[in-house]
């Protein structure tokens, strides 16, 4: 089988060749194309004529192949005379193409200098050259990134921008999680001066001076921290009201005093051997006594 050619997939290209006398022995100089002596198979696929016939160059002949035609990745030339008798021996010329990805080789051999993608590898040792280039190309980057002298959006000069924002305690960053935080003397008067002034949300550890006799207290529901911590009458008066009134709900103190009151106030009865104590409205029991007589009581118990 012939040695396949190369040419470039998809570009005109010109087949240079040579045809010999039906006894295989002398070249033939003297042949003449005419249509259908020249067939042409891409890729596998059906024989066509092609579209120009070869050339007669004296001793050898040429033939030129179109780029529609080079659009293949295996292309076969089929040279058979189709006079009776032949005047040459058949030829048959096989092509493979290159420099396309449909192409049967897509490495293009017309680049000198060829783009190599390395895809993957763990282990390149780079020449000296290489490793010097790189070299420099790093250390360029870092003079451009970290300058001697801190120029404008390099690092340095936002390193010595930080630097002074701490140096001058102007850093704006939010500090979190701090629980020891020693004001400095401005931004104590500048919370003194706050207005509407600084509400203190969360009383975890926060203890007022000595005497506080006018600061206004609402509502109040648990007091976590009372050390140093003084109120007024009014304030007093408040809490008790608040305590005994608004909350006297089941088990506090007001709820307490209030059943005490009613036991003393509200409508009693004996029924059977039961003593029964009713709420304000005179038909829901608020107590029931256990009696030890019917007629004469001397002792009662809860029920």
């Amino acid at each position: 089988m012939p040695t396949p050619i190369l040419r470039k997939y998809g570009v005109e290209t010109t087949i240079n060749f040579e045809l010999y006398e039906l006894d295989g022995t002398d070249l033939k100089t003297d042949a003449a194309y005419a249509e259908g002596d020249v067939k042409i198979m891409k890729d596998e696929g059906d024989e066509a004529n092609t579209t120009n016939g070869f050339t007669d160059e004296g001793s050898t002949y040429s033939h030129v192949l179109t780029a529609t035609e080079m659009q293949a990745a295996r292309i076969t030339l089929i040279y058979i005379d189709q006079t009776n008798p032949k005047a040459w021996h058949d030829r048959v010329i096989h092509i493979d193409t290159y420099g396309n990805a449909s192409a049967m080789h897509a490495f293009d051999l017309d680049t000198a200098t060829q783009n190599v993608n390395v895809a993957s590898t763990s282990d390149i040792d780079f020449s000296a050259t290489q490793k010097t280039s790189l070299e420099t190309a790093v250390d360029n980057s870092l003079d451009n990134a970290v300058p001697a002298s801190p120029t404008a959006n390099s690092i340095n000069e936002r390193v010595k921008a930080l630097d002074d924002l701490i140096s001058d305690s102007k850093l704006p960053a939010q500090v979190k999680g701090q629980d020891n935080i020693d004001f400095g003397a401005l931004q104590k008067a500048s919370l003194n001066a706050a207005t509407p002034a600084v509400t203190v949300s969360d009383k975890t550890g926060f203890s007022l001076a000595a005497n506080q006799a006018g600061v206004t207290i609402g509502t109040v529901t648990t007091l976590t921290n009372k050390t140093g911590f003084a109120l007024s009458a009014a304030g007093v008066d408040a809490i008790l009201d608040e305590t005994l009134t608004a909350h006297a709900t089941a088990d506090s103190l007001g709820m307490a005093v209030k059943n005490v009151l009613k036991t003393k106030k509200n409508k009693q009865a004996i029924v059977g051997t039961q003593l029964i104590i009713y709420d304000d409205d005179g038909t829901t029991p608020l107590y029931t006594f256990n009696l030890d007589s019917a007629t004469a009581p001397t002792s009662r118990t809860p029920a």
